[in-house]
């Protein structure tokens, strides 16, 4: 059915719809006015009917898949509804982007907020590793430079140096001016022995901020890991100026000037760390060192277990007072403290060095050169480790690799007056004595006030017969120690070959006075009386320097002359035969010695 013919059928169901509506409505004669309606009533559903049937069968051909119209109608139809699209405006786009963005970007930020919040409560907790987790969750979602920077300081805590070197590079990438980063991948380097970039770092992050006085502070550090004291003093000046409540600062500079050979300057400024934080481990661990410096081992210890109370794993600190304790000549003490610190800290070198030196008062050098020969591993060019280790083999006996120790210690540390003093002793007991002063005189030049070296170099000159200078090193060395009881005793025995018995008994006296457990002061005072004669005097001191020393062969031999004097020719044979069984028979006297006891009627013994 076409377009056209539908719209005829429609119309008519119209007019028949009015006419029937007409007809219902006329006025007419009562008596006509029912059968109208009738009609009227009737003509209208036909009408309406024919319209509904023909639109109904319209729409049902157009669902059913009918065409309901021609395909030039539908065509214009659709044109019709895309005429009438609705394009949207860019801002539009824009706003719903920024929208959708916006909720991510909250999204995003608060789990990121979240693991850096997690990270920073495990880093002030000290819980390193966990802090690096979170930090590093932070990073995954959104990699910015503070949270490199963070999870850079937690590997630096937990001694990552070189992830840690990484994070605050990543940083510096991110943000070429942040001077915390330039400033905190200059402290790994430094930890990690490289002081050319830790300073290029610090250089760079006061260039950055010429305020920070952190980074002062740490390249002060650096110039007093390398020795530069004036560049250290100056950084460590400024860092105060700029924070003068740096209590780190006065710390390191109190180092200074105890490098310096200023105690009295470095505990000022110990005091003064400790005064603006009474909590500070290394404050009071450097301030026992000037205390130690300055002879006082009673303060050096109370501050070293300060330093160990606020801080029970400072292994310094276990080994600073291990040192006190050795110069207090507590040898158990001392070892019990170098094997916390070595606890602490295997590879720390000086504790193995001073474990070593207590073996060797205690007598035990076997033990004393294990651990000399640990900390020589450790640490090829610590002086001091070969310095106590020549002083091993000295004790043992072996001065040639004595020598060789003394002298590459010298070689490390050319300023060691020690090493020089030690290597003239061994010398001595090798009997060259020009080496001997060669060693003293280097000792004394470094240390003019070197009471031991004048001594010792007295003994050279007088083994020389130089009886002259002995007695001027003699002189000097009571000069700047008026109770040395050895230089008095030595003095005596210049005197005595001088022949100025009474000169020799004054100076024996006053060494006896000061000393009176010098077995050396007894022996050469019973030599003096020997000598004057006075052999009961004579005896009486040699039996004193036996009982302080048994195995002194010369006082042995001596007193079986003056037995012999007083005619006791039993107990100087005794004596006689004691020598000879402690020098044995290749000694270059010990043929003399037998001949006096046949000389006496006895065989030897020995």
């Amino acid at each position: 059915m076409t377009t056209s013919i539908s719209v005829i059928i429609t119309l008519i169901g119209v007019f028949f719809s009015f006419l029937g509506l007409w007809l219902n409505y006329k006025k007419e004669n009562a008596e006509d006015l029912p059968a109208k309606k009738k009609l009227g009533k009737a003509i209208l559903i036909v009408g309406i009917s024919i319209v509904v049937l023909n639109n109904f069968s319209l729409l049902y051909k157009h669902f059913s898949g009918e065409e309901p119209a021609t395909k030039k109608d539908f065509k214009e139809f659709k044109e019709e509804l895309l005429s009438k699209l609705i394009e949207p405006t860019q801002r539009e786009a824009e706003t719903e982007i920024d929208k959708q963005f916006k909720t991510e970007f909250i999204k995003k930020k608060k789990m990121a907020l979240e693991e850096y919040k997690k990270g920073v409560n495990a880093y002030e907790t000290k819980n390193f590793i966990l802090a690096i987790t979170h930090f590093g969750k932070a990073i995954e979602i959104f990699a910015i430079p503070s949270f490199y920077v963070y999870r850079g300081n937690s590997y630096a805590l937990s001694s990552q140096f070189d992830q840690s070197i990484a994070d605050y590079t990543e940083a510096i990438r991110l943000n070429q001016n942040s001077p915390e980063a330039y400033n905190n991948r200059g402290t790994a380097w430094s930890k990690k022995g490289d002081h050319d970039k830790a300073l290029a770092d610090f250089n760079k992050a006061i260039q950055l901020n010429p305020n920070l006085a952190e980074s002062y502070c740490n390249r002060g550090n650096v110039w007093l890991e390398k020795g530069n004291h004036g560049k250290a003093f100056a950084d460590y000046n400024k860092a105060i100026q700029l924070n003068p409540n740096d209590a780190e600062a006065y710390c390191n500079r109190g180092i200074v000037w105890s490098k310096k050979g200023d105690h009295d300057k470095a505990l000022a400024d110990f005091n003064k760390a400790i005064q603006l934080n009474p909590n500070l481990a290394l404050a009071y661990c450097n301030r026992g060192t000037a205390w130690s410096k300055k002879g006082d081992h009673d303060k050096d210890l109370a501050d070293y277990n300060k330093a160990i109370q606020l801080n029970p794993n400072d292994a310094e600190a276990y080994y600073n007072r291990g040192d006190a304790w050795l110069e207090k000549g507590n040898y158990d003490k001392s070892l019990a403290d170098s094997n916390k610190a070595i606890q602490l800290n295997p590879n720390h070198a000086l504790a193995y060095c001073n474990r070593g030196t207590a073996w060797s008062k205690k007598g035990d050098h076997d033990k004393a050169l294990a651990d000399f020969n640990k900390a020589i591993q450790l640490n090829p060019n610590l002086a001091d480790a070969y310095y106590n280790r020549g002083n091993a083999w000295a004790h043992s006996g072996n001065y040639d690799k004595a020598l060789a120790d003394y002298d590459k210690a010298i070689q490390l540390n050319p300023n060691l007056p020690l090493a020089y003093y030690n290597g003239g002793t061994a010398w001595l007991k090798k009997s060259d004595h020009d080496k001997a002063l060669v060693y003293y005189n280097k000792a004394i030049q470094l240390n003019p006030n070197y009471v031991e070296a004048y001594n010792n170099r007295g003994t050279a000159w007088l083994k020389k017969s130089d009886q002259d200078k002995a007695l001027a090193d003699f002189n000097k060395a009571i000069r700047l120690n008026p109770n040395y009881a050895e230089a008095y005793c030595n003095r005596g025995i210049v005197w005595l070959k001088k022949g100025n018995y009474d000169k020799a008994l004054a100076d024996y006296n006053k060494a006896i006075q000061l000393n009176p457990n010098l077995a050396d002061a007894y022996y050469n005072r019973g030599r003096a009386w020997g000598l004057k004669g006075n052999y009961d005097k004579a005896l009486a001191e040699y039996d004193k320097a036996i009982q302080l020393n048994p195995n002194d062969a010369e006082a042995f031999k001596n007193r079986g002359i003056a037995h012999s004097k007083l005619n006791h020719n039993k107990e100087a044979v005794q004596d006689f035969n004691r020598y000879l069984k402690i020098v044995g028979n290749k000694h270059r006297e010990a043929e003399t010695v037998r001949e006096k006891i046949r000389q006496l009627g006895y065989s030897p013994e020995y």
